[in-house]
């Protein structure tokens, strides 16, 4: 099974698609009326939020530099149910509220509760995958992703990060980054909620003792 999902993260990324297309500005649009305006304008707070929260955590001014900072980091953990960022508490409650006070979270992710403990999923209805599946036909950038999520269901972030970090992507490409705040950090952001709040350690601390 591993090797499955192996082949279909290979395929993320893949630059293959319609020629006719010189840029992504058409691929944007669909992603955007397919999303809707709400929708979207409550992205553009939450990623401009990731982007300054970045840019903090891994002390630059270049947003893409904080974006190939954080993808590295997701490569380089020795365990996904280890990730954990270096802002406080109080960092991680405000960034989950404002994925979920604008509802932009349910539109992307499902969580049931077990034993207490928040289990993700990804929504294969909700409008961002919609979207995905969309563009996915002709925007370079972010070919693949669709068939990733869709078919692989939780694939590993490690692979997905170095996969495209060897492609060489604009990382401060509109729907890299969308995919980006839209999935790869929320899943990081309730890792590090888990596990500030389950082993009773605090953020401040281990930000004091770096």
């Amino acid at each position: 099974m591993m090797k499955y999902y192996t082949i279909i993260i290979l395929c993320f990324f893949i630059p293959s698609c319609d020629k006719s297309f010189k840029n992504d500005s058409e691929a944007i649009r669909v992603f955007k009326d397919t999303m809707g305006n709400e929708l979207v304008q409550a992205l553009d707070v939450i990623t401009k939020n990731v982007d300054e929260t970045l840019i903090e955590i891994y002390k630059t001014k270049n947003v893409e530099a904080a974006y190939r900072e954080f993808l590295e980091y997701l490569i380089s953990s020795p365990s996904e149910c280890e990730y954990t960022l270096q802002i406080t508490n109080e960092k991680v409650t405000e960034l989950l509220n404002t994925y979920e006070t604008s509802n932009y979270r349910q539109e992307v992710w499902d969580i049931e509760k077990v034993n207490r403990i928040d289990m993700l999923s990804i929504n294969i209805t909700g409008k961002f995958l919609k979207a995905m599946q969309k563009i996915d036909t002709f925007d370079c950038q972010s070919k693949g992703y669709y068939d990733a999520r869709s078919v692989a269901g939780m694939p590993s972030y490690s692979l997905m990060a170095s996969h495209m970090l060897g492609k060489n992507l604009n990382l401060d490409n509109y729907l890299i980054k969308t995919i980006i705040v839209s999935d790869f950090f929320y899943f990081v952001l309730q890792s590090t909620n888990y596990n500030t709040t389950t082993k009773g350690e605090t953020n401040e601390k281990k930000i004091n003792e770096n």
